[in-house]
């Protein structure tokens, strides 16, 4: 398992902040939450951006999830980040989630990004508020 890790190209450190968590529906089915948070990235390219995600939370502790938002560089180029995947509640208030994502930019430096499709990683604390993913190029 370390040696795949070791293998994967690292594309983008992603950290962010949660600033809002609205609670947007409560059924049978489970629990769907929108989360707006603030975000930094470091890798391929370097920024600061937003992103809202909303979260389709299972009574299990399991989770779909749905994120979108940008990044600005600070040369003032803007990269939009897309993205789907799958949670776990690993404790009351951490998970670890997994999906797909996909970075689009009109950056003559940066369009190269549109061009692949990305891995992505990461854990978040609820009580803290906090999130780090790390996104790989697909295999």
């Amino acid at each position: 398992m370390q040696e795949q890790e070791e293998k994967r190209e690292q594309v983008l450190s992603i950290r962010g902040k949660n600033v809002s968590t609205t609670i947007r529906d409560i059924s049978h089915l489970g629990i769907v939450l929108e989360q707006n948070s603030t975000l930094e990235a470091e890798g391929e390219f370097e920024g600061a951006g937003f992103s809202t995600v909303t979260i389709h939370l299972k009574h299990d502790g399991s989770s779909q999830y749905e994120q979108k938002g940008f990044v600005t560089t600070p040369k003032g180029e803007v990269v939009t980040i897309r993205g789907r995947g799958t949670g776990k509640a690993i404790s009351p208030t951490n998970t670890t989630w997994e999906g797909d994502v996909e970075f689009t930019s009109q950056s003559p430096k940066l369009a190269p990004l549109s061009e692949n499709s990305y891995r992505i990683e990461g854990t978040g604390d609820q009580a803290e508020g906090e999130f780090r993913g790390t996104s790989f190029h697909n295999e």
